[in-house]
């Protein structure tokens, strides 16, 4: 497996640096400094780190790893660079960066869209799915076949969900699920025993989808009562 580090004028040398000392120890895996000539490039501290490999060099690798930095504003003009991430992006298994690094992947369709969206999104989906995400690139950098990863993110889907679904139940105070005419007992028992069976599933997206919101708006009510009590 080939990893492309694209190097940059004033790039973070931690953005790079960090993931390459990860990336580097997996088996089977070769990391390569690429940049639009090989040659030393700066980070924003001075530091310099020589790019081994041209763009032309390193044209389709599996991995794209593009770091942050102060000159990320900058490297958006230089059309070599986001002509590459592109192009690299289109044939890549993963194409990831890390902090401001993430405006050079903007030049990718659908990049901007699928930031707008979780922008907007609830921390309570942006979370997980961050989570599933992070876990199943990390399952297939270490080589497990993409049909074994998909069998374990389908368990995990089936029984996290709602285990996930569970414990926010039980951190909703009895007050609010009272006030909202739900038994927080069933909700939790529903979820968390019917895990392993897929019922727990059922449960957990019918308890987000709407129970979950009747409980917090009733303790939002609760505590508006309370100030004006007070």
């Amino acid at each position: 497996m080939e990893i492309a580090i694209p190097l940059y004028d004033r790039f973070t040398a931690l953005d790079a640096v960090g993931p390459y000392e990860v990336l580097w120890r997996i088996p089977g895996v070769r990391v390569r400094w690429v940049g639009a000539e090989a040659r030393p490039y700066a980070t924003d501290r001075g530091l310099q780190l020589v790019a081994e490999a041209t763009f032309a060099d390193v044209a389709a690798p599996d991995v794209l790893v593009v770091p942050g930095g102060t000159g990320t504003l900058d490297a958006l003009a230089d059309e070599r660079l986001v002509d590459w991430i592109r192009a690299a992006d289109a044939t890549s298994t993963w194409t990831t960066s890390v902090c401001t690094g993430a405006l050079l992947l903007g030049c990718l369709p659908g990049v901007y869209f699928g930031a707008r969206v979780s922008a907007l999104a609830r921390d309570s989906i942006i979370r997980p799915a961050l989570v599933f995400v992070l876990l199943a690139s990390a399952l297939k950098l270490l080589g497990v076949a993409t049909s074994t990863l998909g069998a374990i993110l389908l368990v995990l889907v089936v029984t996290a969900v709602p285990l996930w679904g569970a414990v926010d139940a039980t951190t909703r105070r009895q007050s609010a699920w009272e006030r909202a005419g739900r038994s927080r007992t069933f909700w939790v028992a529903l979820q968390g025993i019917g895990a392993p069976f897929g019922v727990g599933l059922l449960g957990s997206i019918a308890y987000f989808a709407g129970v979950r919101r009747q409980v917090v708006a009733a303790a939002v009510v609760a505590e508006e009562a309370g100030a004006v009590a007070g």
